[in-house]
């Protein structure tokens, strides 16, 4: 079986990080529902962001992952958030926005 690797630049992935520790916003993120969060991108400046939560987890009692849809992203162009939350260690929180997803396994394997 052959072992897919991706790095950042195939990913197109890019990393924010919170303006505050002010998680509140993520407490009642359901399904569906929006969110508009200000982070901070690599170069210092503040970055709103609006994204339709796709999927809400707690990993156990410490973790809080929320996947999202980022809107108002031109016609086309698929990018993902991924915002990872650490109950006791916050400075292990990260927020990561793909601009394109990996592609499949399988579809390669085809």
């Amino acid at each position: 079986m052959t072992k897919f690797v991706f790095d950042d630049s195939e990913l197109k992935k890019k990393r924010y990080a919170f303006t505050d520790n002010d998680r509140s916003a993520f407490e009642d993120a359901e399904v569906g529902s929006e969110k508009k969060i200000v982070v901070e991108n690599e170069q210092g400046d503040n970055v709103e962001m609006t994204f339709r939560v796709t999927r809400n987890v707690h990993l156990g009692k410490r973790q809080h992952w929320l996947y999202g849809c980022l809107l108002g992203v031109p016609v086309g162009e698929y990018r993902q958030i991924e915002i990872k939350l650490y109950d006791r260690e916050p400075h292990l929180d990260s927020i990561e926005v793909f601009l394109q997803a990996p592609p499949s396994l399988m579809q390669k394997l085809r």
